[in-house]
C-alpha cells in the first residue's frame, strides 16, 4: 500500500513544503542556521618562488590543482573536524592571480534531527617564502657535493637533451644551485648522498666516466669526525646524435662485424649506431667506448640540405653475422637521387646513394645529409686511412634525417612550432661572456636540437613536449585557407616551369605520383609519417571558460538521515567548478583538521577524477 505524504506549511514563512524533521523550508533553515560559520574563508599557503614547492608541510613539489595540494589545503582549514565533508573541488583561477579557491560541501545535523548540507568557498592566498634548500643555495660554503658535468665538444646539444631529461624525471629536485659554463654545468648538493644518486641517474642515460676528489674543510679529532666537500668530475662522451663516425677495426669486429662508417642514432646508456648502407644497428656500451675511444668525422654543423629527386625501394639480404632486430620497427632501405637545395637552378649535379629512411621519403622531400665528396678525410690516400674507414667504396652522400622545418608553409603564420620545451632555472657564470657570434652559435645549436626532436620519435621519448598555444592546433581560418590555395597555385606554376627545365619540384613530384597511381613505388604507404610529431604527444592544460561569480554561489539542502547516509557517494557537479573529488575520494577521518600544522597524510585517497577542462581535482 503506497503512503503519500501531505505537504505542510513552513513554521516561519508558511510556504508549502515537503515534511521534514524541522518543518522549515530551505531558505528559512539556512537563515536560521549556518553550519559553515566556523570555516575560515580566507587562508594563506606559502610557496617558494625559486623552486616552486609548497609548504604542506613539509616542503613538497606538488602541482597546482592536484589532489596532493588539495589535501594540504584542507588540513590548513580549521573548523572541519565538527563537520562531515561531502565534496571538495577546485575552482579555476588564473595562474598569475596567486589565488587558490576550493569549494567544500559539508553536512551537519541541526535542530530536530534534520541534516543540513551547505557549500562554502575558501580562498587561499599564495605567499612567497624561501624554503630551506633555497636559503642554503644563497649561502657560501653550504654545499657538500658537486657534480661537474663536462663534454669536450663545440656545441651544447647534449646538455639541451640532458636538461629535458632532468625536467621530465625531476632528477634535479635536490640541487641547491645549478651553474652553466661554456662546456658544461655544475650541480651543487647539500649532502653527498643526493650527489651520488644524481650521478647514478646520469649514468643510466648518458655514457660517462667520473673522477672523485675530496677536500677536508674541518675535523674534530676527539670524535673522529670530519667535514668534507666531495667533487665529482663527470666527462660525457664527445659523440652526439647524428654524428658520422668511423669505428675502430677491433670495435667494429666486436660489434657483429658492422660497417665501420656509421651514424649515431641515439646516445642513451650506450651509443646506438646504424649503418646507413645496410640499416644494421648496434649498441656500443660505455665500457667499450672508453676502451676504444673514437671521435666524430662530421657533426651536425656540417649537415647540408638535399632535395629528393627519385626514390626506389631496394631489398637486400641481411648478413648472417648481423645483429637481428627485435623491436619490430618499420624500416625500408632505398636508393635515392639527390640534388643540393642550394644548387637548384645553378647546376645539374646529382648524387645517388642508399638510405635507411626510405619509408619516410617521397619525391620532393628535403633531407639533411653529409656531403662526403668535400670532406678532406674521405680523399683517397689521405693519411692512408680512408680505405679502412668504410667497408667498400665511401658513399658520396650520407642521409641523416628528413627535414620537417619546411613541411608546413604556414608555420610562420601560426606562430612557429605548435609545441615548446621548458628550461631549467640556472645561473650563468661571470666568465661566460658571449659575443654575438657565440649567441648565434647557441641559437643554431638549439634549433638543430629542435629539428632532431621533430625527426625522431624514439629520440623525443625522453622529452616532454608542451602545447605552445591553441592557435597552432586550431584549424586554418578562411584567410589562411585562401593563402594556402594561392601558394598551391604558385607551386603548380613553378612545378610546370621546372618540369620544362628537367628539374622536378616538390609539387611536380607529388602530382606525378598521383597520376601514376603510386605504381612506381615498390612498397605501400598510407601517406602517414611515423616520425612526425602528432598532436597527442603534446602535454597541455585546456582552457576552462568558467563563470567565477556562479561558482561563488552557496547551495543548501535539507536531508533526512537516510538521504544523508546515501549521500556518501555524492559527487557534486557544478558546470562552473572543476569537478574532481567525490565524497568517497577523501576519508575525512584520515585528516586531523583540528591541527592546521598537522602533516598527516591521507590513507584512503583514491586517484583523482578528470574534471572539466582536463584539470585534476
Amino acid at each position: 500500500m503506497n503512503h503519500e505524504f501531505v505537504n505542510v506549511l513552513c513554521c516561519v514563512c508558511s510556504v508549502e513544503i515537503q515534511p521534514n524533521p524541522a518543518n522549515m523550508c530551505v531558505n528559512c533553515l539556512r537563515n536560521d542556521v549556518d553550519i559553515t560559520e566556523g570555516i575560515n574563508r580566507s587562508m594563506v599557503i606559502h610557496s617558494c618562488r625559486s623552486c616552486g614547492r609548497f609548504l604542506c608541510p613539509p616542503w613538497q613539489n606538488v602541482a597546482l590543482e592536484s589532489k596532493e595540494l588539495l589535501a594540504a589545503c584542507m588540513r590548513k582549514i580549521p573548523g572541519l573536524s565538527k563537520l562531515r565533508v561531502v565534496d571538495a573541488t577546485w575552482i579555476w583561477t588564473e595562474p598569475h592571480s596567486m589565488r587558490l579557491k576550493i569549494k567544500i560541501t559539508v553536512q551537519k545535523e541541526v535542530a530536530g534531527g534534520a541534516i543540513l548540507q551547505q557549500a562554502a568557498v575558501v580562498d587561499f592566498a599564495i605567499k612567497n617564502q624561501q624554503c630551506k634548500n633555497c636559503e642554503a643555495s644563497y649561502a657560501q660554503g653550504v654545499w657538500h657535493g658537486v657534480a661537474q658535468v663536462r663534454q669536450r665538444v663545440s656545441h651544447k646539444r647534449t646538455f639541451y637533451l640532458l636538461e629535458q631529461i632532468l625536467l621530465k624525471h625531476h632528477a634535479h629536485s635536490d640541487c641547491i644551485n645549478i651553474i652553466t659554463y661554456k662546456d658544461g654545468m655544475d650541480f651543487y648538493f647539500k649532502e653527498r648522498g643526493p650527489t651520488l644518486r644524481f650521478i647514478d641517474f646520469l649514468e643510466a642515460h648518458v655514457p660517462l666516466r667520473q673522477k672523485h676528489s675530496r677536500k677536508l674543510v674541518s675535523a674534530d679529532f676527539k670524535s673522529a669526525k670530519g667535514n668534507f666537500k666531495d667533487n665529482y668530475l663527470i666527462e660525457l662522451v664527445p659523440v652526439c646524435k647524428d654524428d658520422l663516425i668511423s669505428l675502430p677495426k677491433e670495435l667494429a669486429k666486436n660489434s657483429a662485424d658492422i660497417n665501420p662508417l656509421c651514424l649515431v642514432k641515439t646516445v642513451a646508456a650506450g651509443i646506438h649506431v646504424i649503418d646507413p648502407q645496410t640499416g644494421e644497428r648496434h649498441e656500443v656500451s660505455s665500457e667499450k667506448y672508453w676502451r676504444w675511444e673514437f671521435s666524430s668525422l662530421m657533426q651536425s654543423k656540417d649537415l647540408e640540405a638535399f632535395v629528393v629527386l627519385e626514390v626506389e625501394a631496394i631489398y637486400q639480404e641481411a648478413r648472417q653475422s648481423a645483429k637481428k632486430r627485435s623491436d619490430g620497427k618499420k624500416m625500408q632501405m632505398a636508393e635515392v637521387v639527390l640534388a643540393k637545395e642550394a644548387d637548384l637552378g645553378k647546376n645539374d649535379i646529382q648524387f645517388q646513394c642508399k638510405t635507411h629512411i626510405g619509408h619516410l621519403l617521397k619525391v620532393g622531400d628535403i633531407v639533411m645529409g653529409y656531403d662526403i665528396t668535400r670532406a678532406g678525410w674521405a680523399i683517397t690516400g689521405a693519411q692512408g686511412k680512408a680505405e679502412s674507414m668504410c667497408r667498400g667504396p665511401i658513399p658520396d652522400v650520407v642521409i641523416v634525417r628528413k627535414d620537417y622545418t619546411k613541411k608546413n608553409s604556414l608555420r610562420a603564420e601560426t606562430g612557429g612550432r605548435a609545441w615548446e620545451l621548458r628550461k631549467l632555472d640556472v645561473d650563468a657564470t661571470a666568465d661566460q661572456q658571449m659575443n654575438q657570434r657565440d649567441e648565434r652559435q647557441m641559437e643554431q645549436d638549439y634549433e638543430t636540437f629542435l629539428q632532431e626532436i621533430e625527426a625522431d620519435r624514439e629520440f623525443r621519448s625522453n622529452v616532454n613536449l608542451y602545447k605552445k598555444g591553441s592557435k597552432a592546433a586550431m584549424r586554418l581560418t578562411e584567410k589562411e585557407k585562401q593563402r594556402a590555395v594561392q601558394e598551391a597555385a604558385a607551386a603548380a606554376r613553378q612545378a610546370k616551369e621546372e618540369a620544362e627545365s628537367g628539374i622536378p619540384s616538390n609539387a611536380a613530384g607529388r602530382n606525378d605520383k598521383m597520376e601514376n597511381g603510386d605504381g612506381d613505388s615498390d612498397w605501400e604507404s598510407d601517406g602517414s609519417d611515423d616520425e612526425a610529431i602528432k598532436l597527442d604527444e603534446l602535454l597541455n592544460d585546456l582552457d576552462i571558460d568558467a563563470d567565477e561569480a556562479a561558482a561563488n554561489s552557496v547551495s543548501g539542502a535539507v536531508l533526512t538521515k537516510e538521504e544523508a547516509l546515501a549521500a556518501g557517494d555524492f559527487d557534486y557537479q557544478d558546470p562552473n567548478v572543476t569537478a574532481g573529488f567525490a565524497a568517497a575520494d577523501i576519508d575525512v577521518d584520515d585528516f586531523d583538521f583540528s591541527s592546521p600544522s598537522s602533516a598527516g597524510k591521507a590513507k584512503n585517497v583514491k586517484k583523482a577524477k578528470m574534471g572539466k577542462g582536463g584539470k585534476r581535482g
